[in-house]
Parts: C-alpha cells; sequence; structure tokens
C-alpha cells in the first residue's frame, strides 16, 4: 500500500512528475502534468457533485470490457447528429 509521502520533480522540459515512495522503497509515478497535458497513472474519482465534459472522444483501452456505469437512471443524448 502506497504511503502519503510524495517526491515532485521537475523535468528538463518543465514537466511536473508527481511519484509516491511506496512501503518499500521504490518510487510509483502517481501523475504528470506539462502544458500540454496531464496523466494520471493512478485509478482517479471525480468526488464534486456537477456535469463533466469532454472536448474529443474518450478512447477505452481494455481489451477484455469497458464500462460507463450509472448508480441512477441514465439516458445518452447526441446534441447534433
Amino acid at each position: 500500500m502506497m504511503q502519503l509521502i510524495t517526491v515532485p520533480t521537475i523535468g528538463s522540459d518543465g514537466t511536473l512528475t508527481l511519484a509516491g515512495v511506496s512501503a518499500g522503497g521504490s518510487l510509483t509515478n502517481i501523475a504528470r502534468f506539462s502544458t500540454s497535458a496531464v496523466n494520471i497513472d493512478v485509478p482517479t474519482s471525480f468526488n464534486a457533485a456537477g456535469d463533466v465534459s469532454v472536448a474529443y472522444d474518450l478512447y477505452f483501452t481494455n481489451q477484455t470490457a469497458s464500462y460507463i456505469k450509472s448508480d441512477g437512471p441514465s439516458v445518452s443524448c447526441p446534441v447534433k447528429p
């Protein structure tokens, strides 16, 4: 289990990397922030209520199964055909 110790580093390109130190002492990347993207390397939850919008595609890379799940009624409606 990962402890709450993080190690921030800034690469020569300005990318900020946050890594967690595990109980065994190894580093595991948590997230990388650059001017063009944010990459999150651990499962992520968004706990605030509200809408989420995505400007482009959602691409599911799990070749076994991919799901979109809802805790309540759910409807998918295209805005523009």
